[in-house]
Order: C-alpha cells, then sequence, then structure tokens
C-alpha cells in the first residue's frame, strides 16, 4: 500500500511541471483594433506568439496573418466580446469598446 502512495505521488510530482508547461505552451492571445468608421474591428488571434490561420472569432474565420474583420451588429457605441478559438482548442476572450458607425 505505501510503495502505491510513493509511486502516484511521484508520478503526479513528475507530471504537474510538464503539465503546467504544455499549458503555457498554448497561450492564445487577441489584439483588437476597432475600426476608426465603426461597425465592427480588426481582430489578430496569435498562439505563443504566433498567428493562427483558421481560429474563428465570433463565427468569422482569420486568415494566414491570423487576422480577421469581426463586424458587430449594434447601432451605438459598446463594449463588445470577442471570443475565439484555434483549430488546436486553445481559447480567448477579450472585450474591446467599438465606436459608432459614422
Amino acid at each position: 500500500m505505501k510503495k502505491k502512495l510513493i509511486k502516484g505521488i511521484l508520478f503526479a510530482a513528475i507530471l504537474a511541471p510538464i503539465t503546467t508547461f504544455a499549458a503555457n505552451m498554448n497561450d492564445v492571445t487577441l489584439e483588437i483594433s476597432p475600426s476608426s468608421g465603426g461597425g465592427g474591428a480588426w481582430v489578430q488571434v496569435l498562439q505563443d506568439g504566433l498567428p493562427v490561420d483558421g481560429a474563428t472569432v465570433n463565427g468569422f474565420e482569420t486568415n494566414a496573418n491570423g487576422r480577421v474583420f469581426v463586424y458587430t451588429l449594434n447601432d451605438g457605441a459598446s463594449s463588445v466580446l470577442f471570443q475565439a478559438e484555434t483549430p488546436s482548442g486553445g481559447t480567448a476572450e477579450r472585450y474591446a469598446f467599438i465606436s459608432r458607425q459614422q
């Protein structure tokens, strides 16, 4: 019984740093540039600092540069939640202020 407990603790101690390292390698970030004319924003999806081709942001798909223009349907100025998911399953979300359409 004691040997199994010690083996379990050793396994967990070895696995924990590997899991933490893997989680840090899947860092997904969003860079958002609201359009000066309103109506949406340019969003770039980065994973580990590199552009992500084929990520979805609020239903729109990024290009090879990790960028996509996301249209917003609000008539007034508001804070919009941008949600992204990469093809590998990584996710990120961020709010940005979108001005009223001119």
